[in-house]
């Protein structure tokens, strides 16, 4: 069977909001805040991050694992002094038209409505695109994040249960969708 083009491939992202720019995370970006951040424990307590000591090479190192992927790193800053406070991550599938958004905003950003504005911004963009399914999980226990996505209109989609220990407490994973209506659905 031969291998057909698919209609749901990742456009480069370059997107801006009211207070920010989104765009290809690069090398440059692998800061000594970026690394504090991934490094903070306690700030990364709900993403599995907290298991790795995170250097400039690691960091290096996972941003080149998006090369020749369908998926894309990307930086968040404030547009007005082009300060990373944030990065977001798309991993998507063209054979089925999907999208996962992730999210992590720096420890001293958080809190100030920055995630959801990112994930606002990222699925209107993937939703524009054409993308069918646009996907975000979290962690039980993170009660911030799960109100952005309730806000953005994002339905539950699953749940693995005791999925994760945060805490020394097994906690479920949930997962929420969204799917953008088509004029032709």
């Amino acid at each position: 069977m031969a291998k057909t083009q698919s209609r749901w491939l990742l456009a480069p992202m370059i997107l801006t909001t009211e207070r920010l720019t989104i765009r290809q995370f690069t090398a440059t970006d692998v800061s000594l805040a970026y690394l504090r951040w991934l490094n903070d424990g306690e700030h990364m307590r709900f993403s599995n991050q907290r298991f790795d000591t995170h250097t400039h090479e690691s960091a290096l190192e996972y941003l080149s694992s998006f090369k020749g992927s369908e998926s894309v790193f990307l930086a968040v800053e404030l547009r007005d002094h082009a300060q990373l406070v944030g990065t977001a991550t798309v991993f998507s599938d063209s054979r089925h038209g999907t999208a996962d958004i992730g999210v992590m905003i720096g420890s001293e950003y958080s809190g100030q409505g920055i995630a959801r504005e990112v994930v606002c911004a990222v699925a209107e963009s993937l939703d524009t695109q054409g993308f069918r399914k646009i996907t975000i999980g979290t962690s039980a226990q993170n009660v911030r994040m799960l109100g952005v996505i309730k806000s953005l209109g994002f339905k539950p989609d699953g749940v693995k249960l005791r999925q994760e220990i945060i805490d020394d407490v097994e906690t479920d994973v949930l997962y929420f969708a969204k799917f953008p209506k088509r004029p032709d659905s």
